[in-house]
């Protein structure tokens, strides 16, 4: 799973999700029952209303949220749809990593009724591998298209991946863009699955098409995606969101703009002034102090980066006491959410046995998650054949738990 570009991030899917919210609304059942019995509703008009709006209660879940908010004061157009996220992608992939041999012919049967979710697990089964099959690209794409077709953003977007040469699809990299590119604009013309929405940013970026590139990263980054804002703050940094203004402008327009994103709660504009202030960048004055608070409210959303950069603060002391035991906790929180620098720094710290003790099984584990993710690391120490094999184990059941294990 790549963590820079998102290149596999899955699970539920919009109409599961809708699916979900449907037993809530038979609270609006209840409710035109209970005015019935009390004979408020006398009139023919009154009657058809009630026809009209249980029509579109059963034909739209969704309808009795709205007319719910609407109630509140709230105009339904403002109700913002529920979005698929990098955990939703997350799930779905430990989910399909997962499946036996014994379940894969249920699975089969269903994705070959038409049914969309089976068929972008199947696709998933075979992109990654799982116990019950080996990878396997063609038939991958076989499922992810036949999803595409019926509408899936997530098996639109792991097509993309396919032809990305940016990324790794199973064991092979990806080598076009232009199809890629076509891909990802399905995935992300949806609009509601912020990792297509970024990807389709890292793409046109990748491509030299910045203009379009810096629209994409802001709709990912208004939609809480924290890699949509560090892709957009970079293209400010370079001063090609706004091209006919100087590169300190683009800071001003950056910080102006990432500030009200922050103030707002969004994580992914808290990380990247944090940033800023902690390395006085983008015009900032530096103020460590300030950047720690600001990481400790994006880590709070539970963005592994963020919660990195509050372990990293304490371990050092930056902008906070030094307290090497509270920031192996954060450290360890963010390695076990995937994170490579976060698995670099649980290997130093259990080989040098600064902040935990010294424990070269341990560090070694580390040292091969983050070298599997994309980390170059070297370990320092001859382990005996016994607690190589450990090692080896637990990181084993690592990527199984976090549905990274391929086959």
């Amino acid at each position: 799973m790549n963590f820079n570009r998102g290149s596999f991030k899955l699970t539920h899917y919009h109409f599961l999700r809708t699916l979900e919210k449907f037993p809530r609304n038979y609270y609006y059942v209840f409710l035109l029952i209970s005015l019935i019995k009390e004979e408020i509703m006398k009139t023919r008009e009154l009657w058809f209303a009630a026809g009209l709006f249980l029509a579109l209660l059963f034909a739209d879940p969704s309808f009795a949220i709205s007319a719910q908010s609407a109630s509140n004061g709230e105009s339904a157009s403002r109700a913002r749809p529920e979005l698929i996220t990098e955990k939703d992608y997350h799930e779905l992939a430990i989910q399909a990593n997962r499946v036996t041999e014994q379940e894969l012919p249920q699975l089969r049967t269903q994705a070959q009724a038409g049914d969309m979710r089976s068929q972008v697990l199947l696709g998933l089964v075979y992109q990654q591998g799982c116990p019950g099959a080996k990878h396997d690209a063609a038939e991958a794409l076989k499922w992810y298209k036949l999803a595409a077709d019926q509408g899936s953003s997530i098996a639109a977007d792991q097509i993309a991946v396919y032809y990305d040469p940016a990324e790794i699809f199973g064991h092979e990299r990806g080598r076009d863009s232009e199809q890629a590119l076509i891909w990802y604009r399905k995935a992300a013309a949806r609009g509601d699955d912020v990792v297509a929405q970024y990807n389709l940013g890292a793409m046109l970026h990748q491509m030299g098409l910045d203009a379009e590139a810096v629209e994409w990263y802001r709709k990912a980054t208004e939609n809480g995606d924290p890699l949509g804002a560090i892709g957009l703050v970079g293209l400010y940094d370079q001063g090609k969101v706004w091209p006919n203004k100087n590169k300190h402008e683009n800071w001003k327009e950056a910080v102006e703009y990432f500030q009200r994103l922050a103030d707002q709660g969004n994580p992914g504009a808290q990380y990247v002034l944090a940033q800023g202030y902690r390395e006085g960048w983008l015009g900032l004055h530096r103020d460590t102090k300030t950047a720690f608070a600001l990481y400790r409210k994006a880590a709070a959303q539970g963005w592994p980066r963020a919660v990195l950069a509050v372990g990293d603060c304490l371990f050092k002391g930056s902008g906070v006491a030094k307290d090497k035991a509270e920031a192996v906790k954060w450290l360890q929180k963010a390695a076990d959410q995937e994170d490579p620098i976060g698995a670099q720094w649980m290997a130093l710290i259990y080989e040098n046995g600064d902040g935990a003790p010294k424990d070269l099984v341990s560090a070694y584990t580390w040292y091969l998650l983050a070298k599997y993710y994309g980390r170059s690391v070297t370990f320092h120490h001859q382990l005996s054949p016994a607690e190589t094999e450990e090692a080896e184990k637990r990181v084993r059941t690592f990527k199984i738990e976090h549905g990274g294990m391929r086959y």
